[in-house]
């Protein structure tokens, strides 16, 4: 009988790659729209191509860092001066976590409600629930990035960099600590 059991959801109970292309959807027209202001030269729009922001924001931590070699030989041999800043208006993860007023956009809620993960991969001890009540966002796990934005604000809302965790471990414990392929599991 299953009466009373808590339902426990593996990875096999979702679409990794489903959410991932969900995830660019929510954030595309956003994306594509801050390309054209004004503090984007042309020459680093040319780079961002739909196709390469669709890798930006949907490829594994491993094809990641080759597209961060892309893009910075693309600056170098271009001659293009880009900013950390300019890259961060881009992909601004400050805008992505903010709760919005519509059920229609895209942001960290509608990330971690759709990735459904109840409880913290790092401790597996907090709960990392994800609440809303109507178009009210209540509660949602920290997105803890696994490659930081601070040296690597390309990925700052990239699906594959964004972990959600509880606060302690993303607040207290991981910090700035800095994970690599070789080193860290993702």
């Amino acid at each position: 009988l299953n009466v009373g059991m808590i339902r426990i959801y593996s990875t096999a109970d979702r679409d990794i790659n489903k959410i991932a292309k969900q995830h660019y959807l929510g954030l595309e027209k956003i994306l594509h729209k801050r390309l054209k202001r004004n503090f984007v030269p042309q020459k680093l729009r040319n780079f961002f191509t739909t196709d390469e922001i669709f890798k930006i924001i949907t490829s594994p931590p491993q094809e990641l860092i080759k597209i961060e070699k892309k893009f910075k030989k693309y600056c170098v041999s271009n001659k293009v001066v880009f900013s950390k800043e300019k890259i961060e208006k881009i992909f601004n993860y400050s805008e992505f976590i903010k709760k919005s007023k519509s059920n229609a956009k895209w942001n960290g809620y509608s990330l971690t409600k759709a990735l459904n993960v109840n409880s913290c991969p790092y401790c597996n001890r907090h709960r990392t629930v994800t609440h809303k009540s109507g178009k009210l966002e209540i509660e949602r796990p920290d997105l803890d990035h696994y490659f930081s934005q601070s040296k690597h604000p390309l990925f700052a809302i990239s699906f594959y960099n964004l972990i959600p965790c509880c606060e302690k471990c993303n607040r207290t414990h991981k910090l700035a600590q800095k994970f690599t392929l070789k080193n860290s599991i993702h």
